[in-house]
């Protein structure tokens, strides 16, 4: 499948990143990607942060759907599976790639993100996926 098949949605992790940052680059390079976009960085609530991405994955581009994920992105993505399947959106992500997602460890070390990340939803993504 070639990237212009798909609509790829890079979810960045805590504190959103910097406009040279790697997520910024491939969402300039690929005409298919783009950066789900956050109220707030630093994510306080968990809930809003993953309504943000069922919105998106809501999109009518009627692609298959990849994300890209960084940091605390790749356990948002675990966090949002269960609202992305009661919502009947499952079938449309086809694939992930969680760069360096962090431990619950640090993840709770976050200052102001909602407690409610940690524990990291642990069930197997029901798409392929790789760890990076």
């Amino acid at each position: 499948m070639k990237s212009s098949d798909t609509d790829i949605l890079i979810i960045p992790g805590y504190d959103g990143s910097d406009p040279g940052h790697w997520q910024h680059r491939l969402e300039k390079k690929l005409s298919s990607a783009r950066i789900v976009q956050q109220p707030d960085w630093k994510m306080p609530s968990l809930k809003e942060a993953v309504v943000q991405i069922v919105k998106a994955l809501q999109h009518p581009h009627g692609k298959p759907v990849v994300f890209v994920t960084h940091s605390a992105g790749g356990n948002l993505v675990a966090h949002a599976m269960q609202m992305i399947q009661e919502q009947a959106l499952k079938d449309k992500v086809k694939g992930a790639f969680l760069v360096t997602p962090p431990s619950d460890e640090a993840l709770a070390k976050l200052q102001g993100i909602d407690p409610a990340f940690v524990p990291t939803p642990h069930d197997p993504l029901p798409f392929p996926s790789a760890l990076v």
